[in-house]
């Protein structure tokens, strides 16, 4: 009916119209152009009162519907509060039950790490497995004459002659040496000193370098060329890599709730990740703590990254998979395929200060040393000059464009702070 509505008034404005016109023409005398113009003007004047008559309903109707939807308004704002106080509830509840659910999970991992601790004492008390490969010599003792260069305590082939032991050591036979390292790993009593790596040229601290040391039962300290042959030897160097891994988060994460953005190179020997299970039980460790995966860097020398086969690959695929990150140490040669390191992850590499500079750049190179830091760049890869102890040679570096350094002329490594210890202290008295 509606749909005929306007029709309709139409009409019978028409009907009116028309109606005047005949009125006048035939009753009052009026021409028929003029009662036609009077009829037009009846039927315009119609027109426009329609308009304001239907204009006011719609707009009666409008703010009818717009107090309609105010008050609908109100409504979903009451609700979406109500929502909002619900989900509010609902993350407590749900924090609580993390909580807890945590809790039920951290008690069987401390367990477990307690049962690995076990482990680690009867590794160390009876010997690991020997391992599953050897130098192309195939001379074992030559192996084992491997030892530590340096106040960093990187693992360089050893000369000729035997390695300088520190003083309180000097004299020492070899079977009380062995003895020595063996009781301080079984005991424990491993330690780790952080040297800087500073930025160029601002020399601000921007990683540091995690540094095993072992103290012996009278309280000396064995530097890397004291325990290191014989830590090999007897194939203690797992032992030791897992208790600096240990000690190590416990200081990453004392440094990054210092909203930090510092990280801590580690240092792994080869063999940790040969024996199967203990490369398994160091890897599991890793995995509970991947969320400092960004801080932690784990280091591999030169000479032991080009002989890294199958079985050890496994263990560096599966830190990658956690997005831990690799460096490439004790560099002795530059040639280096920073393609090919770069998609294993590696994204640093250090060298000598000495073997930078020297003007050949090494026995093998084919790349000037002033031009490898930004070579290794193009694959995402810094370059770290080690070793510094002289200022002459961090402006040499500097204009190789070097842009991180270390070395003793910034700081020797120092032990790690006392209360920090005892927080790592206390994470392996857990793991155990």
């Amino acid at each position: 009916m509606s749909r005929f509505t306007p029709w309709l008034v139409a009409i019978s404005m028409v009907i009116i119209a028309a109606s005047l016109s005949a009125v006048l023409y035939s009753s009052l005398g009026m021409t028929l152009t003029e009662a036609a113009w009077i009829g037009i003007g009846l039927f315009l004047l119609m027109i426009v009162i329609q308009l304001f008559v239907t204009r006011g309903k719609e707009s009666t109707g409008l703010v009818s519907r717009l107090d309609d939807i105010g008050g609908a308004s109100g409504k979903l704002a009451r609700e979406i509060e109500s929502l909002n106080l619900r989900i509010a509830d609902l993350e407590v509840a749900l924090a609580h039950r993390l909580e807890d659910s945590l809790q039920e999970r951290i008690t069987p991992v401390l367990g477990e790490l307690g049962r690995i601790e076990e482990r680690l004492g009867e590794i160390a008390r009876n010997g690991l497995p020997q391992s599953v490969t050897q130098t192309a010599s195939g001379d074992a003792d030559e192996d084992e004459a491997v030892t530590a260069a340096g106040a960093n305590g990187k693992a360089a082939p050893a000369d000729k002659t035997a390695p300088r032991r520190s003083e309180a050591f000097v004299g020492i036979d070899d079977d009380t040496m062995k003895q020595l390292v063996r009781d301080a790993v079984e005991a424990g009593r491993v330690e780790i000193h952080l040297q800087p790596i500073v930025s160029l040229p601002q020399r601000k601290v921007r990683y540091y370098e995690a540094l095993a040391r072992l103290r012996t039962d009278a309280g000396d300290l064995m530097q890397p060329n004291d325990f290191l042959p014989f830590a090999r030897m007897q194939d203690l160097m797992p032992a030791i890599d897992f208790t600096v891994l240990v000690r190590a988060v416990q200081v990453v994460r004392r440094l990054t709730s210092k909203n930090r953005e510092v990280g801590v190179f580690l240092n792994v020997s080869l063999s940790t990740l040969q024996d199967e299970r203990f490369a398994n039980r160091y890897v599991e460790f890793a995995e509970h703590n991947k969320a400092l995966a960004s801080s932690i860097i784990f280091e591999f020398s030169q000479r032991e990254y080009v002989t890294v086969g199958p079985l050890e690959q496994v263990g560096f695929d599966q830190l990658a998979e956690l997005g831990f990150r690799f460096s490439v140490d004790a560099v002795e040669r530059l040639t280096l395929d920073g393609k090919a390191m770069s998609e294993k992850r590696v994204r640093f590499v250090k060298v000598d200060a000495e073997l930078l500079l020297q003007a050949n750049g090494g026995i093998s190179s084919d790349i000037h040393p002033a031009d490898l830091s930004d070579l290794l760049a193009r694959f995402g890869i810094d370059l770290i000059a080690m070793r510094i102890e002289r200022e002459s040679e961090v402006v040499d570096l500097i204009d190789y464009d070097v842009r991180f350094a270390q070395g003793n002329l910034f700081s020797p490594p120092r032990p790690v702070k006392a209360d920090i210890l005892q927080d790592a202290s206390a994470t392996l008295e857990a793991a155990q």
